[in-house]
């Protein structure tokens, strides 16, 4: 079969009257098992965080996290799942089976399918089995979560141990791939349509592409099929459910700032081998492009000129956070300040990598920070599955802070990582939600691909505001990362906050004499405070003065007001008179102190 069908058939994106979609929660079902307590406590969080989401308990008590054979996967999740989904209606009559695009498993439920044939289940854990076994056509394992992109379809039919003898071999392109549709802007009339198959390539990878009969006469019989065939899946794990909790509402609200929230790519030196061959893992053919793509580079071309945090290294150096709980042969590279996402080598790293970078990140990453990596098994480990390898895990991401995390169950080879450019562009770029910008990032399915955190969240990408750009260039973090920094903070600790050092242009990390002096009196007995604005204060700030009589904190109000642009304000008396310096600003409070009595009052500066 030309291989030129595979690129058509990524540009082949129609929209059926529908207007552009986003997904939303009706679109999502969640699926638990009720006799696993993580499992339903997960999905009971998220359906309050997603109000609207449809559940499905599978109620299943030999039904365990973990790794599940074939045969198990087929009568405890695939049927079941599908048999709901096809057999049933929401309240406006309409399929579910054609309703649904969002498939989101939950904690305590199984995460990788086993090899079908009997004599080697956990071939996946084997690299070299696992490479062999691709190139005879022989691999059937998969994770749950992928496998279930292609619900409706049995991909196992005539497995029967040969080379191809079924769609469960391999790899199936995503048609998906490269998408910066929204997912609900495809028919899904045919979710569950007879007239599709699987034909194998000629070309290519290798892998199966999915087809479908055509309605058009002019053309050919058979086409490939679109997005509108399959489910996208998400994963709702992590190490612990207080993990999960906190990842959903990370997501909740994703804002990244370009100017201070790093995007870190970390490679290697590593170019070719003794014979020449190219061993760079993030190059990859791509078959959409038809090319040799260079995903990080790509990544570098398209969010070098907009984001200054960007850091793309290709020497033998080695990323790791701020905190010190690695040791790395090479060189290291200490990252500071806020993250937003990494892509790493990790292990494959030449000089060994090192296991544990990802908790060296804690306390940088920001509520929406994703991650990836070139290790074969960095989404094996969940559910405490022991691993034979030394890999970091997507749990330790979630742990450390992160939000978002693809990785692979079973060796995927660097074929089977999300490509970073295609997810960053959708996320970033194209407002996808996280699932679609993830699944549009992975080429294949009925593969190793888990696709962790909240499936309906979006980004929204801004130039960081004058407070976070000041944060950021004298104290290397944002309030996004650190407390510390807020605005109604004391980041040295000088009773002077930090919104108002930010407002007279002091220093918020060294002693900062405050900028209200004690009042005077007036002859009436009213107090009267200077205030000098320096001219390189920051523009639209607001100063106020705020008095109480009691010190109590729903006591205080707000007196007497100025901003260069709104001018005064307040019961008080507020003159501003230009100074060689900048602005002087003097406040008399209107209401005079009798002897005896007390008033309180301090400086807020608002933004």
């Amino acid at each position: 079969m030309p291989h030129v069908r595979f690129i058509v058939l990524a540009a082949v994106l129609f929209c059926f009257g529908r207007g552009l979609l986003a997904l939303d929660p009706e679109q999502v079902l969640v699926v638990y098992n009720s006799q696993n307590g993580d499992s339903q406590e997960v999905a009971d969080y998220y359906a309050e965080a997603r109000k609207g989401v449809k559940k499905l308990d599978l109620n299943d008590e030999s039904l365990l996290p973990g790794t599940i054979s074939y045969a198990d996967f087929i009568s405890k999740i695939r049927t079941p799942i599908r048999t709901y989904l096809n057999g049933n209606v929401d309240e406006n009559g309409d399929g579910l089976a054609e309703l649904i695009c969002v498939i989101v498993l939950t904690k305590g439920l199984p995460h990788r399918i086993q090899q079908i044939a009997p004599n080697s289940p956990n071939l996946g854990d084997n690299p070299e089995a696992s490479s062999t076994a691709y190139n005879n056509g022989n691999i059937t394992y998969a994770s749950v979560d992928s496998e279930l992109t292609l619900l409706q379809f049995d991909l196992e039919e005539g497995e029967a141990g040969g080379s191809s003898d079924s769609p469960a071999d391999r790899a199936i392109y995503n048609p998906y791939y490269r998408g910066t549709t929204p997912f609900g802007n495809f028919d899904r009339s045919e979710i569950v349509s007879g007239d599709r198959y699987f034909e194998p390539e000629a070309v290519g990878y290798n892998w199966w592409l999915g087809m479908i009969q055509s309605s058009n006469p002019g053309q050919p019989q058979y086409v490939p099929f679109d997005a509108g065939h399959l489910y996208l899946t998400a994963r709702l794990d992590a190490e612990t459910v207080s993990d999960v909790k906190a990842m959903i509402d990370r997501a909740a609200s994703v804002v990244i700032r370009k100017q201070t929230d790093a995007i870190l790519l970390d490679a290697d030196s590593r170019t070719v081998d003794s014979e020449g061959k190219d061993v760079r893992l993030q190059y990859i053919y791509d078959p959409v492009i038809d090319d040799l793509v260079d995903d990080y580079g790509n990544v570098e071309s398209l969010f070098a000129a907009d984001w200054d945090q960007l850091q793309f290294d290709h020497s033998n150096k080695f990323f790791r956070g701020a905190i010190d709980t690695i040791s790395f042969s090479g060189t290291e590279v200490v990252v500071t300040g806020p993250v937003a996402h990494l892509n790493s080598y990790g292990v494959n790293h030449n000089g060994g990598g090192e296991r544990k970078y990802l908790s060296s990140y804690e306390g940088q990453l920001i509520p929406g920070a994703s991650f990836a990596a070139y290790e074969s098994y960095g989404a094996a480990g969940l559910a405490g599955v022991t691993l034979a390898v030394n890999q970091a895990q997507v749990t330790e991401w979630i742990a450390a802070g992160g939000t978002f995390a693809t990785g692979p169950v079973w060796e995927p080879f660097n074929i089977g990582i999300s490509r970073s450019e295609v997810f960053l562009n959708a996320f970033y770029e194209e407002g996808l939600t996280y699932v679609e910008a993830a699944w549009s990032s992975i080429m294949q399915l009925s593969w190793q691909s888990v696709v962790i955190g909240d499936p309906l969240a979006t980004a929204t990408i801004i130039d960081a505001e004058p407070y976070y750009l000041w944060a950021f260039e004298n104290t290397g973090t944002t309030p996004t990362v650190s407390e510390e920094i807020a605005e109604g903070a004391d980041y040295d600790g000088d009773q002077v906050g930090n919104g108002v050092e930010y407002g007279f242009d002091l220093d918020p990390t060294a002693y900062s004499a405050r900028p209200i002096a004690a009042p005077s009196l007036t002859a009436g007995g009213n107090a009267e405070f200077v205030i000098e604005i320096p001219d390189t204060a920051p523009s639209g700030a607001t100063y106020s003065l705020e008095k109480s009589l009691t010190l109590a904190a729903d006591s205080w109000s707000v007196i007497g007001s100025w901003s260069e642009s709104g001018g005064a304000s307040g019961s008080a008396n507020v003159v501003a008179m230009s100074s060689g310096n900048g602005t002087t600003i003097t406040i008399t409070d209107a209401e005079s102190i009798d002897p005896g009595e007390k008033a309180f009052y301090r400086l807020s500066v608002g933004f």
